[in-house]
């Protein structure tokens, strides 16, 4: 039932992310959806399980090195607000996001329960 339920979270964390602030210095918005790809799939197959489902939003930023700064994970879950930080602090993204620029995440947790 526990492996159920991670799938279950991500495939949500897959189908209702999305990357609000797209900008970027070219303008070229591939390069923030493939960005927002590169994320989602750091977020797949959580060590927890879901109780309830939630929201929760991601604020970070870029930093020189192209690495996530996770600046505040807004949830009531804890479980979630840790997994967030483990898995996206110090993130090398593949691809360029506009180093220094705040970027919110959303992120909505569905539970299969």
């Amino acid at each position: 039932m526990k492996t159920i339920k991670s799938i279950a979270l991500a495939i949500v964390l897959l189908v209702g992310t999305t990357l609000s602030a797209t900008t970027n210095p070219k303008g070229d918005k591939g390069t923030a959806k493939t960005a927002e790809q590169e994320i989602e799939k750091q977020l797949e197959y959580p060590d927890f399980v879901i109780e309830e489902s939630g929201q929760a939003y991601v604020s970070f930023y870029v930093n020189d090195n192209n690495e996530v700064v996770v600046l505040d994970v807004d949830t009531t879950d804890d479980n979630m607000e840790s997994f967030v930080k483990e898995r996206l602090s110090n993130y090398k993204l593949e691809n360029k996001l506009a180093t220094g620029q705040r970027y919110l995440l959303p992120v909505k947790i569905i539970s299969k329960s």
